[in-house]
């Protein structure tokens, strides 16, 4: 590991002394082995960033991680790729390690935004079990997610998935309250011939309020005649007061 951080931006809060309303906006931010952007505190604003790898990576992999707080806006980010605005060749991320777009853990007081993000042109190289998630939210805060891109129809801004791992492109666990509307799901792909689940959107969670307009397409396993299980919208354990209208699935 020597020559590339561990976490490339680290800002954490303590009693008395919040990170409060900081911005971190139009960087390039690359070949960080742990987490890009590791934050806490409230209302972050984390706009138009570029994360992404020159070098394969084989440790697990987030790009980034909020860890608390309320009011945050992540928005217009990209992730992937290995040049600014997810280009170039794709981000590989090997060795069985789990790779993690945008990972939440926020509060109730203010929602948190996550809008307009892209998350492309990754290859997920392990023929073994390394995974691949999104957006991910936990703990009981409240989450706005719409009008993210995750995945593309056209290599090289696909989501490649070489081994056994689950993918889950949208993840909610346990969260008091959200709106997901508005995302693309698309382009992610798994070639094995015999991959993990997939979990598109995927809620364990009560109280995850409104599933809407989302569109989920070209999805799953690259070949035919392969056994893999792929789910559009799971609902979990822990559901209630779950709205699910107007989204298009289209798996294959």
């Amino acid at each position: 590991l020597a020559g590339y951080p561990q976490v490339a931006v680290n800002a954490l809060s303590i009693n008395g002394a919040p990170n409060d309303s900081n911005e971190i906006t139009g960087n390039e931010i690359f070949n960080w082995k742990s987490t890009g952007l590791n934050l806490a505190g409230d209302y972050w604003r984390v706009d138009s960033n570029s994360l992404y790898s020159v070098i394969p990576q084989v440790t697990p992999l987030t790009a980034i991680s909020v860890t608390d707080g309320n009011g945050h806006a992540i928005e217009a980010n990209y992730i992937g790729g290995s040049g600014v605005h997810a280009g170039g060749s794709p981000l590989m991320s090997g060795a069985s390690a789990t790779f993690t777009g945008i990972t939440l853990t926020v509060d109730t007081v203010v929602a948190t935004l996550v809008e307009r993000n892209h998350i492309r042109n990754i290859s997920i190289t392990s023929a073994g079990f390394a995974n691949f998630f999104g957006i991910v939210g936990t703990s009981n805060g409240k989450l706005t997610i719409r009008r993210n891109i995750v995945g593309d129809t056209l290599a090289p801004g696909m989501i490649l998935m070489s081994g056994t791992g689950v993918a889950a492109p949208i993840s909610l666990t346990f969260i008091d309250g959200a709106v997901v509307e508005d995302n693309l799901l698309t382009g992610i792909r798994q070639t094995f011939t015999t991959p993990g689940e997939m979990r598109c959107i995927n809620i364990n969670s009560p109280n995850v309020l409104t599933v809407a307009r989302n569109r989920i397409h070209s999805v799953g396993p690259a070949m035919k005649n392969v056994t893999g299980l792929v789910r559009g919208i799971y609902l979990d354990t822990f559901i209630d007061s779950v709205l699910i209208a107007n989204n298009m699935i289209s798996i294959g």
